[in-house]
């Protein structure tokens, strides 16, 4: 239990009011694209560039950070596209791992989604925004994360290439 929060605390920190409350990141409307021209495998890095808040907590006497600037991450990512409304898959991710919302005939996509942890004593939401072009993505993800003394918001960047 101790290394999932480990975990859970690694990766969230950056800014960000009322737009990455829970009800919002899971209520986020399709677009106005139409096809499923995104749907496919994308390998997907992100790099955190900000932290704000409560971003450390202590477990059996060790201090835990939950964010450090300039962490870079690696997934493997399933993307669908059902006109305009974009679901993005993260396997094996211990945060987020479903990100819903939409997608927009320009390619301009905004996604969201909520996980719980530790018996629901820990919630993590994160928000996406970007561009879908080709065979290519790039946005920004932020998150937050709360519980267990931690109240931490974390900034990524985001690329992806269709694998």
């Amino acid at each position: 239990m101790m290394t999932r929060l480990l975990l859970v605390v690694v990766a969230a920190c950056g800014g960000g009011d009322s737009d990455l409350d829970a009800d919002v990141v899971t209520n986020l409307p399709p677009g106005t694209a139409t096809g499923d021209a995104m749907t496919g495998s994308y390998r997907m890095e992100s790099l955190t560039t900000d932290c704000s808040g409560d971003c450390s907590t202590t477990v059996d006497d060790v201090v835990y950070s939950a964010c450090d600037i300039g962490t870079r991450m690696t997934d493997y990512v399933d993307v669908t596209q059902t006109n305009g409304a974009l679901v993005i898959d993260i396997d094996g991710n211990d945060y987020v791992s479903r990100l819903a919302g939409g997608i927009d005939t320009d390619g301009g996509y905004d996604i969201g989604g909520l996980r719980t942890q530790l018996g629901g004593s820990v919630t993590i939401t994160a928000r996406a925004t970007g561009t879908f072009a080709g065979d290519s993505m790039t946005g920004e993800a932020r998150l937050h994360v709360s519980g267990h003394g931690i109240d931490c918001h974390i900034e990524t960047d985001v690329t992806g290439a269709r694998r």
